[in-house]
Formats: structure tokens, sequence, C-alpha cells
């Protein structure tokens, strides 16, 4: 008899440990739904925001578009700015003077 009760105890140790693996297998399950679940909500909030924001992305770039020419114009004259600065450096002697006909500082010859 002790071979069938080793048997018997060995079986009763399977039937535990299978047990066991499906109650496991069934949390699993679970956890994997409400993983699914929040995965579903969160694809949701993403399309929610994205409808929430491309209008305002839209509107950003109307408003750039509207005022590409305002953007032309103040960089345009902020060029002719620089360059009209660069010049007058240019035209200046080395010591800092300006041209001798302007100031009056001719020499006599």
């Amino acid at each position: 008899m002790d071979k069938i009760e080793s048997a018997q105890r060995e079986a009763d140790d399977v039937k535990a440990i299978m047990l066991e693996n499906v109650k496991k297998e069934e949390e699993r399950r679970e956890n994997l739904s409400d993983l699914d679940q929040r995965a579903e909500h969160l694809q949701n909030g993403c399309k929610d925001l994205e409808k929430a924001v491309n209008p305002k992305k839209n509107r950003m770039m109307e408003y750039l578009r509207a005022n590409k020419g305002l953007v032309i114009v103040v960089l345009a004259s902020a060029i002719i700015i620089f360059a009209v600065v660069v010049a007058m450096l240019a035209t200046q002697d080395i010591h800092g003077h300006g041209h001798p006909e302007v100031h009056g500082d001719l020499e006599n010859p």
C-alpha cells in the first residue's frame, strides 16, 4: 500500500500545483484585461487630445501665413539697416573720424 499512498500523495501534489497554476492564469488574464482597457482608454485620450490640438495648430499656421508679408518686411528692413551701418563704418578712416569734407578737417595744402 505504500506505493498506492505515495502515488496518491504525488497526485494530490500535482493537483495542488495545477490548481495554483489555473488560479495564476486567471489572475494574469484579469490583469491583461485591465491593461487592455487602460490601453484603450489611453488611446481614446490620445485621439481626443489630437482633435483638440489640431485646430490650434491649424490656427497658428494660418496666423503665420497671414503675417508672412510682415515678417519679410521686418527682415528686409533689418538687413537694409545693417548694410547702412556697415557702409558707414567702412567709410570712416582708420582713426575713427569721418570724411574730412564732412567734418571740415581739410588740411591746408
